[in-house]
């Protein structure tokens, strides 16, 4: 709920007003949502954290609030072939992205300054090893820095629990930290490749020396003759 009050400036307040309607067999087209709820059954939130961009999320998301609705229906015993009006939770999709795409950051000053937010989190959580501070600090850094700065001021409330309840920045420290482990092992590989490419090349080069050699020889020994 304070993740939902941050984004939309609300003031809910009460946890019987949310309903978690996250779909458990979600994965149809390969497509996973982390996390889907109402607010006062009329409000519809459906949230995905991302480190890659999809230019398709929003026909996934059309896919996915098509079943939600559906389930929805039915749970209310709605029928949609009648004459009156059915009405539906409005929604709302948003995607959490931590990525570092600079097309994607620089054509948007906000979600760049949230990459920055949350990367400065985990530069903090690094040195300091204590999530809570290393949030605070953050904030303090990004308003200083004017990056989110208005937000942050009215929301800081609510922002650093959610931050630090909803496990995002620890789960972004330790993807940051498996696509870092990857990327040594790609570039250990890579490494490995170009060494025996440059052996192979140079161990060509040897063969092609001692054959010029021996041909050198056998033309010496010929005019000798």
């Amino acid at each position: 709920m304070s993740l939902y009050n941050a984004l939309n400036m609300s003031h809910y307040g009460n946890p019987d007003d949310l309903e978690i309607i996250t779909l458990d067999n979600a994965l149809f087209l390969q497509m996973k949502n982390d996390v889907a709820f109402l607010i006062n059954t009329n409000e519809m939130c459906l949230i995905e954290h991302s480190s890659t961009v999809c230019l398709n999320y929003p026909l996934r998301s059309l896919l996915y609030l098509a079943r939600e609705y559906e389930v929805i229906l039915e749970q209310r015993n709605e029928n949609i072939l009648k004459y009156g009006l059915v009405k539906i939770p409005t929604p709302a999709c948003i995607v959490l992205y931590n990525g570092m795409n600079e097309n994607v950051l620089n054509g948007c000053k906000t979600l760049k300054d949230y990459v920055i937010l949350i990367s400065k989190i985990r530069e903090n959580y690094n040195e300091i090893g204590d999530l809570a501070k290393a949030i605070h600090k953050a904030v303090d850094y990004c308003i200083d820095a004017d990056h989110l700065r208005s937000f942050l001021i009215r929301n800081r409330a609510e922002v650093e629990p959610m931050l630090l309840s909803e496990g995002t920045v620890e789960e972004y420290v330790d993807s940051m930290n498996e696509v870092k482990e990857q990327e040594i092992e790609r570039l250990k590989k890579v490494v490995q490749e170009k060494d025996e490419e440059l052996s192979k090349v140079t161990q060509e080069k040897d063969e092609k020396n001692n054959e010029i050699a021996r041909l050198k020889a056998l033309l010496a020994a010929k005019e000798n003759n």
